[in-house]
């Protein structure tokens, strides 16, 4: 059985790879640019927008930031 807590830990996971996804597809920068701007491999990009892996709150920020986006306004979506 999962408990409560896993469960709102997917969740969120869940809501803020999708989050990532849909500001670097709007972005109007190639995945490329912004793994650069991150300094995250693209690779560990991708994974993080294919929900592959959990962005950390670092990674996800420097995400958020390299697209144009206030992380703090951000985390008001989730």
């Amino acid at each position: 059985m999962v408990s409560p807590d896993k469960s709102a830990g997917k969740q969120l996971h869940e809501g803020l790879a999708s989050l990532l996804a849909a500001t670097v597809s709007n972005s109007g920068k190639t995945r490329i640019e912004i793994a650069r701007q991150t300094s995250l491999h693209k690779d560990a990009l991708r994974r993080i927008l294919t929900r592959e892996r959990a962005a950390s709150l670092a990674e996800a920020s420097h995400i958020l930031n390299a697209c144009g986006v206030d992380p703090h306004q951000a985390a008001s979506a989730l």
